[in-house]
């Protein structure tokens, strides 16, 4: 079972939301639409300054994208904090620019365990740790037990992208530069 967090609350921000659980003060911010270039997927950023987690929709061709956070809770019968995210599109923004929507989980400390779900109840994969946020470089774990790596480049760039099967009719994909 899960259970609901009785202590949400809007603060006198009213772009931030703050609540606990499980014990874990955070604090919800508003969604973005021109975040950092990362894709699908929810990253970590662990460090003595920072601790959030950073969701993230993927890059489209045009702007009024954004994800949403829609709810955070505790399931104990896993002993994980779950969070859910909504897509949306607005279409009256319409721009000539790249854009890469995200919304931050920021935490005191960060739960143990983590999940993330999207509105048609699929989990979004980890992308990984996110290890400078100057280049939002990303430690991921790369290894041998890909099925497939594809490359491809861009603007000077090698991108190496690794194929994981976790699970039937599951896979993963890893960019790596």
């Amino acid at each position: 079972g899960t259970t609901a967090d009785p202590t949400l609350h809007t603060s006198s921000n009213l772009s931030e939301i703050r609540g606990v659980v499980n014990g874990c003060e955070y604090t919800l911010t508003k969604p973005e639409e021109y975040g950092p270039d990362l894709d699908y997927g929810w990253y970590l950023r662990d460090t003595e300054d920072e601790k959030y987690v950073l969701i993230c929709h993927g890059m489209e061709y045009t702007g009024g994208y954004f994800i949403e956070f829609t709810g955070i809770e505790y399931d104990e019968a896993t002993d994980t904090v779950v969070i859910s995210v909504m897509h949306t599109r607005d279409p009256e923004i319409c721009t000539d620019a790249y854009t890469h929507a995200c919304c931050y989980v920021e935490f005191k400390k960060l739960p143990d365990n983590i999940k993330v779900i999207a509105e048609d109840d699929s989990e979004v994969m980890f992308g990984g740790k996110i290890i400078n946020t100057q280049e939002w470089a990303v430690d991921v774990p790369v290894d041998d037990d890909y099925m497939v790596i594809f490359t491809g480049g861009y603007s000077g760039h090698v991108c190496f992208t690794y194929v994981y099967k976790i699970a039937d009719d599951q896979y993963r994909y890893i960019n790596v530069m």
